[in-house]
């Protein structure tokens, strides 16, 4: 009797402690606004709002409130939401798996199918918006689409160098160059806007099965995910990471997300997540974690370093080493060279942070009218703005470099 009531309390203890982990905070559909367990993508705004798209819908979740988006209030045109992806206005471009893309600015949706566009295929896989504002469109069957907002090209296994029109995967990198994933053996296509080139497990070190996921580092290297594992492409040389060479808790990959100390986080199809620090593994799964499921369907990292976890069944799992904060969020603005702005919404300062900030950048607020209401000279490391003077309400920060142009809102309360 003493042994049984030693163990029960002894259950209770590590099931009570596992609940409080600060590590971890889970969101399902018995304890959040989530409208469906089944996660297939989650992307991050400027304003910090996570985006989700699930096997019913689309979701926005704001560290407080869950908004959804279904077919029941005639928002989307098919529940399932494979893919989304946000422009410089903010724009959510969404792929549906059969009602094909839907451009949501805020207050109206527009819908792109086969029927009243260029779009060859209805269930879309990846959209990647390049610097100049065109929507790179994976179709599952119709090859590539570019959208330049007006005008549709298509490229596809009959009028160009693509050898599949099973498109899984989109990436584009630093030079304007688009890297696309494809299925059946397709390998990876690199497309320079003129010419392609093909790799594949016959021509180059590509581990086999399909390119789900792509994802680019800050030097250059691609990080490619396949059935049999993860294939690192420096432009040169290839390395491969399986489950015989490294630490790799299982081959299929189905994401790949880089966070800002540059750890590959690697979500698996049923070995939970691995962290690769690029020597060190670590594991996550069900059963060493309080990792939901250990199908990793999608990760995004927010500006604070929680990493968000969609799985294949179980919601969503947001981790950070350090504590999961759903605070003021530090909004990467400019990646390339680190930008950080916070709090948002902000009362009084405004921090905008860059270890390596140019002296040649321009910082500006204008309303929501579009009228400028003051500019800023930075300093190299760290510019605190006094917004104190403005009425509550939404604003916009445009920061200008020599090689590009960025603009993010922000709310004063």
């Amino acid at each position: 009797m003493k042994k049984t009531l030693f163990f029960l309390l002894a259950g209770i203890f590590f099931n009570s402690a596992i609940s409080q982990n600060p590590n971890w905070k889970i969101y399902n559909t018995s304890n959040s606004g989530l409208p469906d367990d089944e996660i297939y993508s989650i992307v991050i705004d400027g304003s910090g709002n996570k985006w989700v798209g699930t096997r019913v819908g689309i979701t926005k979740f704001d560290n407080t409130h869950w908004t959804i988006y279904d077919t029941s209030i005639l928002s989307l045109p098919y529940n399932s939401v494979l893919s989304i992806s946000i422009d410089s206005l903010d724009n959510k471009w969404v792929g549906t798996s059969n009602g094909g893309v839907v451009k949501f600015n805020g207050t109206s949706w527009t819908v792109f199918d086969t029927s009243n566009s260029g779009l060859p295929a209805m269930s879309i896989t990846s959209i990647t918006i390049d610097k100049n504002g065109n929507k790179w469109i994976g179709t599952s069957s119709g090859g590539v689409a570019k959208f330049d907002d007006t005008n549709w090209s298509i490229y596809n296994s009959s009028n160009s160098g693509l050898p599949d029109n099973s498109i899984l995967s989109i990436a584009i990198d630093s030079s304007g160059n688009k890297w696309i994933g494809m299925g059946n053996g397709g390998g990876v296509a690199k497309f320079d806007d003129t010419n392609w080139t093909i790799y594949n497990t016959s021509n180059s070190g590509l581990s086999g099965g399909p390119a789900r996921c792509i994802t680019i580092d800050k030097s250059g290297n691609k990080w490619i995910g396949t059935g049999q594992g993860v294939s690192k492409f420096d432009g040169v040389y290839w390395t491969v990471y399986n489950t015989s060479n490294s630490g790799l808790p299982y081959p299929d990959i189905r994401s790949i997300a880089i966070d800002g100390n540059g750890h590959k986080w690697i979500g698996t199809f049923y070995g939970g997540v691995a962290d690769f620090d690029g020597v060190n593994w670590i594991v996550y799964n069900n059963n060493n974690s309080q990792l939901p499921d250990n199908g990793v369907m999608t990760i995004a990292i927010d500006g604070n370093g929680n990493k968000w976890f969609g799985t294949a069944g179980d919601g969503i799992g947001a981790f950070n080493e350090n504590g999961v904060n759903l605070g003021e969020n530090k909004i990467v603005l400019y990646s390339k060279n680190e930008i950080l702005i916070y709090p948002n919404p902000v009362k009084q300062n405004l921090n905008i942070e860059d270890v390596n900030l140019s002296d040649n950048i321009i910082i500006a607020i204008y309303n929501i009218d579009g009228y400028l209401l003051q500019t800023v000279s930075p300093n190299l490391q760290n510019t605190i703005i006094d917004v104190n003077n403005l009425a509550n309400g939404m604003y916009f920060l445009k920061v200008v470099t020599k090689e590009l142009v960025k603009t993010i809102k922000f709310i004063k309360e």
